[in-house]
């Protein structure tokens, strides 16, 4: 017969030390533990046995903050881009993953640590005014799909952008607006509206006119 596995009270696993059991959940045994730092935590009895878990969530932070102190660049502006494009795709609570993450779009296997990112941006343009732009839409953030552009480029490369094409000229709605100098707002009125892509672009803002 297999043994039974057990845990008794003022065992450590990693950082953490057993106080009591606590209440199951869905069923799986769960400890009250004391760690190392003070905080206490409920964790699942097979995390412990594992070693998936090993502190409160500490050492986690610890190793993050250890990691920016090496490179020097906790703070900076070029960090927060990447720790900004890692959030968009792994992190489920920030509001922005479902446009990313929710969807597929991950980074590469090399751009998870920051010193080869930042490698990479250095050589490749990057400046505080500029941001990060993927090529395709639909890609993964990686040195082949991405480039620093101005802020009004990522806009018109953005899925949401409505693209028109007049006289073999594509455009988004936002670069027409500023090409034949009517307001962005007024030119989607008009096509909601049912006017044909020529009446938008070519009838001047009047009275009666959107």
């Amino acid at each position: 017969m297999p043994v039974k596995l057990d845990i008794k009270n003022g065992e450590r696993y990693g950082r953490l030390v057993v106080i009591e059991e606590s209440e199951r959940k869905r069923g799986r045994r769960h400890f009250l533990c004391q760690c190392d730092c003070g905080k206490k935590s409920i964790v699942e009895m097979s995390k412990l046995k594992n070693g998936h878990t090993k502190s409160c969530g500490c050492y986690a932070l610890e190793s993050v903050k250890k990691r920016s102190v090496t490179h020097g660049c906790f703070g900076q502006p070029l960090y927060g881009v990447w720790n900004s494009m890692k959030q968009r795709c792994f992190n489920k609570n920030v509001s922005s993953y479902s446009g990313y993450g929710g969807r597929g779009i991950t980074v590469c296997g090399e751009w998870i640590e920051f010193e080869p990112f930042q490698k990479w941006a250095i050589n490749n343009g990057y400046e505080t005014k500029l941001t990060l732009d993927r090529i395709d839409n639909d890609g993964n953030y990686e040195p082949s799909n991405c480039r620093w552009v101005a802020h009004r480029i990522q806009a018109n490369n953005r899925s949401s952008n409505h693209f028109l094409t007049y006289n073999k000229k594509t455009m988004t709605i936002a670069e027409w607006s500023r090409e034949v100098g009517i307001n962005q707002l007024a030119l989607a009125k008009r096509l909601k509206r049912g006017w044909s892509i020529e009446r938008a672009l070519r009838t001047p803002l009047g009275i009666g006119n959107v």
